[in-house]
This record gives C-alpha cells, sequence and structure tokens, in this order.
C-alpha cells in the first residue's frame, strides 16, 4: 500500500519528451512521417462535448529529472521519427 512508504527520499518525476503538441499536431506528424495521405481535421475543444473537465494546458515539466540525473531529453517530434524508423525496419 502507497501509504505505507516510510521512505523520506521517496520523489515524484516526471518524463516525456521535449516540447509540447495538440492532438492534432500529434496525428498530422505520425501520417506525415509514414507517407500516408489523409486530411486531418483540427477539433476546437468547444465543440467536442464531454463531462470531464480538462486543463487547457498540460505540459510535464522535466527540470526535475533532468537536473537530478543530469539527463539530455530527446524532442518528442525526433522521439516519434526514432520510433518509427525502429518499427519500420
Amino acid at each position: 500500500m502507497l501509504n505505507s512508504i516510510k521512505n523520506r527520499d521517496v520523489d515524484i518525476y516526471h518524463f516525456s519528451n521535449k516540447g509540447s503538441c495538440s492532438w492534432y499536431e500529434f496525428a498530422k506528424i505520425i501520417f506525415k512521417t509514414n507517407n500516408i495521405d489523409i486530411s486531418v481535421v483540427s477539433v476546437n475543444y468547444s465543440n467536442y462535448p464531454s463531462k470531464i473537465n480538462r486543463p487547457k494546458f498540460s505540459v510535464l515539466s522535466t527540470s526535475k529529472i533532468e537536473t537530478k540525473y543530469g539527463l539530455n531529453i530527446q524532442s518528442w517530434t525526433d522521439a516519434l521519427k526514432n520510433h518509427f524508423e525502429f518499427v519500420n525496419k
């Protein structure tokens, strides 16, 4: 059980690749990287009804994990391209 952890050195780190994008931008680069000719349409959040209140901007900060462990984190676009190069071998 998490509340039974007594170690005061336990810490929370956020990790994601550098940069940010919308789901629209993410989809566009996936199709472009894979040479898929398809039209992607941006949908405004206000036109997509949901009962869930989501933050408009929720990018994670990686500065804590970068500083503590001396990481040089790759951009999300480079990581995505590397992923497709690997899976398409």
